[in-house]
């Protein structure tokens, strides 16, 4: 199977209306706008894209828009499917496939939670079997999921029972245990890295692919920081880092999602609101968000390739 190319994968917004209402035409200008940013793919309906927020039909709808806008461009596309209901996550994952979809992308069921890794491994197997000619990606994030299996050893035991395995999206700031994943069966499966202020580790130990929900908008400052980087010029990078670093931990004064989406109408990409229980930021936090990231000196327009 193919893997994907080597850089930063931006984990997208799902476009509403004022209403709240699923807004498709904003999925076109939002693709051209990545792909401006000179990076290689989307990741569409996961934690930044507010999934669980969204219907079944929905999901189906946000991933079709998008596998139509992007066909015949560069722009490669991961979708979550993952549920608490198998049988959901089953009928994702092969309207996945029928799609065209480069990968899926399954979180562990959350409410009635695996028992064991054997069990989680399992439950991947069984959504992957759906999609058999699609890569697998299991998707770790036990910030949200509240769940303590260990993904080092999800990834081992799926090995031997996914055949369409192809790695890991790991959102976890334990480098430990990154490291430890890194180190199951390297060079034949991937580990995509999901905390963006930790890039610059993330990329010291060896990973070479990372997903994020910031990089539809610090794009310019992780690509100056890979390219520094790439020349050796640690120092750079190290500053590069601090520099997003700042950014995102103002951002996280707000509540991310609803923040990400201000930041992103700031760039001309207007989403519209988080759902509920997510909350828009007022129109003093929004002017108070932009003034300290225009005093930062945030890129705050589009930069293009």
């Amino acid at each position: 199977m193919r893997r994907l190319n080597e850089g930063l994968i931006a984990a997208v917004h799902t476009p509403f209306d004022a209403s709240l209402a699923l807004d498709l035409t904003k999925v076109e200008p939002l693709a051209a706008h990545i792909a401006e940013q000179g990076l290689p793919g989307v990741f569409v309906g996961g934690s930044t894209g507010e999934w669980s927020s969204l219907t079944f039909d929905e999901r189906k709808r946000l991933l079709q828009r998008w596998t139509q806008v992007t066909r015949g461009t560069n722009l490669r596309v991961l979708v979550h499917v993952g549920s608490n209901c198998l049988a959901e996550a089953q009928e994702l994952a092969q309207h996945a496939e029928r799609c065209g979809v480069a990968g899926i992308v399954s979180v562990a069921p959350f409410y009635f939670k695996p028992s064991s890794a054997a069990v989680l491994a399992e439950w991947c197997r069984a959504i992957a079997a759906r999609a058999p000619t699609t890569p697998f990606y299991y998707y770790d994030i036990p910030s949200l999921t509240g769940l303590n299996v260990s993904a080092e050893e999800v990834l081992e035991r799926a090995r031997a029972s996914v055949p369409t395995l192809a790695g890991l999206k790991l959102t976890n700031t334990d480098l430990a245990r990154l490291q430890r994943c890194l180190e199951v069966a390297p060079g034949e499966l991937d580990v995509l890295y999901g905390i963006d202020a930790l890039l610059l580790q993330a990329w010291e130990l060896g990973v070479r692919r990372a997903i994020g929900g910031s990089y539809s908008y610090t794009a310019p400052i992780f690509r100056a920081l890979l390219a520094a980087w790439d020349r050796g010029d640690r120092a750079q990078a190290a500053s590069e880092q601090a520099r997003s670093a700042r950014a995102l931990a103002t951002i996280a004064r707000y509540e991310p999602r609803a923040a990400g989406k201000a930041v992103m109408s700031f760039l001309g990409q207007d989403l519209g609101p988080p759902r509920p229980p997510l909350v828009p930021l007022t129109e003093e936090s929004l002017a108070k968000l932009r003034a300290e990231l225009d005093a930062q000196g945030f890129p705050l327009t589009a930069a293009r390739t």
